[in-house]
């Protein structure tokens, strides 16, 4: 154990901020299944059922019909599958999975931040602080989210077996960090870039700077399996697709948005829409640039300086956000929660800085109680449908999701006039926006509604919208069958 746990008071911190956290996010208990979860759990999408599920969760995208062929992340359903072996269908142990998982990864990052030799005060306030930053509830309290939990647990178990392999040199350590990358690109695939962290920390060793050939090794595997797997590299699911110029000013805008929100929590919203930006004197892109400048060129002047404590930090933050800036096509920029991952390297950074001004602790120490409340209060929107995406509207009006989960809810309740309503603004795509939109899901579920009301003509109508995007599609085939037959009886 000497091994990780390398000074007097670590279990002291670790015990604080296990607790602490677990305080902090244990209102999320009391969340039920919302969102994707009533298709992926309580459905069963994503519970493996028997052997021949486990091996089709290896070689086939994760979800059918709508996201075939957009995802392959296969320890997500082992994930869900074990939740559900321990707790039935129980959202509370689901629930407390996410937690556990969070507060995991916080013990591994106070641990990689003592291997970095980061004075410990330091390293126990960086853990906490990120524990309860109110960014961090959606991918918390959310259950759709595991994969950004996973994800982070396997980048994080590597990169702390990377460090103490740079230490003693046993090859064991390093076989383990190798083996743990591949788990997390299992998990999700914003984990890709960890290789090329592997590379900036190889800057600092004094001897052979090779070791990062295994990890660019298993890259290059994932993506062959990828596209074996699923026919592509990245997603099918088209967002900032349009000029380079337009999509580098709106992922530059997103940019700022989550790093502003990590720390100024104002319009959190678990779904969000991104303007189109076409011109750089907007605030956004404006402070964005700024941000990608100074990050940038700190960066590089850490390099220069052998700074190794600020060279991987702002490694961390640039290399994670390369899969959601669309700069590399194999996620979307369009989520809180997408910024977990890259949050730490934030979080490191600023407290690092930050340390050694006068008055740090106290200055800190606040900051953790306050967004320990923010957080504490935030997850009341998590408990259903309802209270989550009205939020979001009144955050992101432009965006489709919510109108497309609460047009679900009110058909859920038989309200059909607002789950029309719902549906039908969830196929207005706004063309200023980067938004997503699940069109023929929404547009199968208009037709069902006016035919359910008799309305048949109409469902007619929004039946063959979905047969326009997908030919094949067997559920908007049989309920156009459905309504011939009943236009043929009237």
């Amino acid at each position: 154990m000497k091994n990780f746990f390398i000074k007097d008071k670590t279990w002291l911190h670790l015990g604080i901020i296990s607790i602490v956290v677990f305080i902090v996010f244990f209102r999320s208990l009391n969340s039920g299944f919302i969102w994707l979860d009533h298709f992926q759990i309580e459905n069963k999408q994503c519970i493996i059922k028997d052997s021949q599920g486990l091996k089709d969760v290896f070689f086939n995208p994760l979800l059918r019909p709508y996201g075939d062929g957009n995802y392959y992340r296969p320890l997500f359903k082992v994930s869900y599958t074990l939740d559900y072996l321990l707790y039935r269908d129980s959202s509370v142990g689901f629930h407390l999975s996410s937690i556990l998982l969070h507060i995991l990864n916080l013990v591994l990052f106070y641990l990689i931040l003592q291997r970095l030799k980061i004075l410990q005060n330091v390293c126990f306030i960086s853990a906490l602080l990120y524990g309860v930053l109110p960014l961090n509830v959606s991918t918390v309290s959310w259950l759709g989210a595991r994969a950004d939990l996973l994800a982070g647990f396997f980048i994080l178990s590597s990169l702390l077996m990377y460090l103490v392999f740079e230490e003693n040199k046993k090859i064991i350590y390093l076989m383990i960090s190798v083996f743990g990358y591949g788990l997390a690109l299992m998990s999700k695939e914003i984990a890709f870039p960890f290789f090329l962290l592997i590379i900036i920390i190889g800057f600092f060793l004094p001897r052979n700077k090779k070791y990062f050939i295994p990890y660019a090794s298993v890259a290059a595997c994932y993506i062959l399996a990828r596209i074996y797997i699923l026919g592509q590299v990245g997603s099918r699911i088209e967002l900032f697709r349009g000029t380079p110029y337009i999509t580098s000013l709106s992922s530059l805008a997103g940019f700022f948005r989550y790093i502003f929100k990590s720390f100024i929590p104002l319009n959190l919203s678990v779904t969000d829409a991104f303007l189109k930006h076409q011109i750089i004197t907007h605030h956004e892109v404006l402070l964005g640039v700024l941000l990608g400048i100074f990050f940038l060129c700190l960066f590089l002047y850490s390099i220069l300086k052998k700074r190794k404590i600020l060279t991987i930090a702002t490694g961390w933050i640039l290399c994670f956000y390369l899969p959601i800036s669309n700069i590399l096509p194999a996620l979307h920029f369009w989520a809180e929660r997408f910024f977990y991952l890259s949050g730490f390297g934030l979080t490191m950074l600023v407290v690092y800085i930050f340390s050694k001004k006068i008055h740090f602790k106290k200055i800190f120490l606040i900051m953790i109680g306050v967004y320990a409340v923010i957080t504490f209060r935030y997850q009341d929107y998590f408990k259903n449908d309802g209270f989550l995406f009205n939020r979001a509207l009144r955050v992101s009006r432009e965006s489709c999701e919510p109108h497309t989960m609460l047009g679900y809810v009110y058909l859920v309740n038989n309200d059909y006039q607002k789950s029309i309503y719902h549906y039908f603004l969830a196929t207005q795509k706004n063309q200023n926006y980067y938004i997503f939109s699940s069109l023929a899901e929404s547009s199968n579920n208009l037709g069902v509604l006016f035919l359910r009301l008799g309305q048949y003509d109409q469902a007619r109508n929004w039946f063959r919208k979905v047969l326009s995007i997908d030919k094949e599609d067997e559920i908007a085939l049989l309920n156009l069958a459905i309504v011939e037959s009943n236009l043929e009886k009237q």
